[in-house]
């Protein structure tokens, strides 16, 4: 695993006198977590929106999804509720094929006397997940899941340069920025077809594309492997964000009250563009479907409707309308985790339940042998009664 190979990561695995406090790493990097074991100290995982159900468990947090979209808030058909059923036990199968692999790097690079995953799991105090409750389904949450939804925001953003500056305030008609993120490559989406559509649109276009042999390409487009992106969403005459759909790109969007494109290409980037949809605050497009007249109409079906803008302002709104900021919330959470040396008594008891008991599948076994069981009584009880009842046949002796 690269991220061992790293020679800063290699001198705290081999460190003997360096201390911490607290570990916080990301929530399915579960290899990270055996540095709360060798420091002895709590962990703070933190997942870039909802966490996964492995996670929720380390903090006893019940299952929400049986019976809410996990897109928006709308109950489940049958059909979604056994296709999640059938997804979370296929979750559990690869949690449980995968903490073999994560044991064996752990082993590797701390040696044998470390936990096993499950133990390292137990020194989770709280997760911090990137949410509200705005943006996404209401769902019970024990108070050892903390939404920090926006904290992406803060911190020191790189400025725009006065030549792209100079672009972008005299952009008279508005612009259109265009990024697909950092792991969509030209072989993923035809570049070609973009430029085409560009090149028919009366705004200025700013495109983040590592495709910089682009042919005739027109002075309102303005191509390059890389923008600072937040700035560039907070800019007066901005009109438009065609995006991925990455959940922090979205968070960016909204943050701005810029309405959204989303094209999704890998996980959960398809449920994240839905989303964009169905919030009003945009549209999706399908990637193996589109076309030069599709994405131009779509793009000035955004561009000229001002009902995108207002929903996006009104959600805004509601995701800001907090009595902390996503920043202040999760500096006090990671002060009070450290002040108290952990914070299991934030968790819920279903947290050391075993799986069998977590899914009630004891109970469910108890209550499938019982029901056996009555059916085999059942069954004697009418057999004997069945003889019981039956007249004997008499044969008459000549």
């Amino acid at each position: 695993m690269k991220f061992f190979e790293d020679d800063s990561v290699q001198n705290l695995v081999k460190s003997k006198h360096q201390h911490f406090d607290l570990v916080m790493a990301e929530s399915s990097a579960w290899v990270a977590f055996a540095f709360a074991q060798k420091f002895n100290c709590p962990i703070i995982p933190i997942a870039s929106q909802a966490c996964e159900s492995r996670s929720y468990k380390s903090v006893g947090n019940p299952e929400a999804f049986f019976y809410t979209n996990v897109k928006m808030n709308k109950p489940l058909t049958l059909i979604e509720r056994v296709k999640q059923v059938l997804l979370l036990y296929t979750c559990m199968g690869f949690y449980y094929w995968s903490r073999l692999g994560t044991m064996e790097v752990i082993t590797k690079n701390f040696g044998t006397d470390y936990a096993n995953v499950e133990k390292l799991f137990e020194r989770t105090s709280v997760l911090f997940e990137n949410t509200n409750n705005a943006m996404h389904p209401i769902r019970a949450l024990v108070p050892g899941v903390v939404q920090v939804g926006g904290l992406n925001l803060y911190g020191n953003n790189p400025h725009i340069s006065e030549d792209l500056q100079r672009v972008l305030d005299n952009a008279t008609n508005g612009f259109i920025y265009v990024s697909l993120g950092t792991v969509v490559n030209d072989d993923e989406v035809s570049a070609q077809m973009f430029l085409e559509t560009f090149k028919e649109l009366p705004c200025t276009i700013l495109w983040k594309t590592d495709n910089q042999t682009l042919d005739n390409v027109p002075n309102h487009v303005h191509t390059s492997k890389w923008f600072p992106q937040l700035n560039i969403l907070k800019h007066k005459n901005i009109k438009l964000f065609i995006t991925q759909g990455g959940a922090l790109s979205i968070d960016e969007g909204i943050y701005n009250e810029v309405p959204m494109i989303g094209i999704p290409v890998y996980l959960d980037q398809f449920v994240n563009c839905d989303k964009i949809e169905e919030l009003g605050i945009g549209l999706r497009l399908y990637r193996k479907s589109l076309h030069k007249r599709l994405f131009k109409n779509r793009i000035l079906e955004v561009f000229q409707n001002l009902s995108y803008k207002q929903n996006i302002v009104k959600l805004n709104k509601l995701v800001r309308d907090q009595p902390q900021t996503p920043l202040d919330k999760a500096v006090f959470w990671t002060e009070y985790v450290i002040r108290h040396k952990g914070a299991s008594h934030l968790k819920s008891p279903m947290a050391n339940l075993p799986f069998y008991q977590y899914y009630l599948l004891d109970v469910i076994a108890v209550v499938l042998f019982l029901l056996l069981l009555f059916l085999y009584f059942l069954k004697q009880i009418i057999t004997i009664l069945k003889y019981a009842y039956t007249p004997v046949i008499k044969t008459k002796m000549i």
